[in-house]
């Protein structure tokens, strides 16, 4: 059986460095005020954050629309992230 991961020490940093390798700009890290699962988690001490794609100004309104290039930039970088962080256990 494989050890755990060390998701509280690891998680942030390996994140961060796939952000930075694919875009070249450190990450930047917002509060979202919607109701997100993340929360939940939280409460239970498992660290948890969201990454999606799209704009908050045009989230949950009409004429929501998300572009085909944030779509591939997360898949690409939550591709990264897992990378490094199974990389490090």
């Amino acid at each position: 059986m494989a050890a755990p991961l060390r998701w509280r020490t690891r998680q942030p940093s390996c994140f961060a460095t796939a952000w930075l390798t694919f875009t070249g700009a450190p990450a930047r890290y917002e509060l979202c005020a919607g109701c997100l699962d993340t929360r939940w988690y939280s409460e239970l001490g498992i660290p948890a954050f969201w990454f999606g794609p799209g704009r908050f100004d045009v989230s949950h309104c009409p004429n929501e629309y998300v572009e085909e290039a944030a779509l591939r930039r997360v898949a690409a970088i939550y591709s990264l992230y897992g990378a490094r962080l199974l990389a490090r256990q």
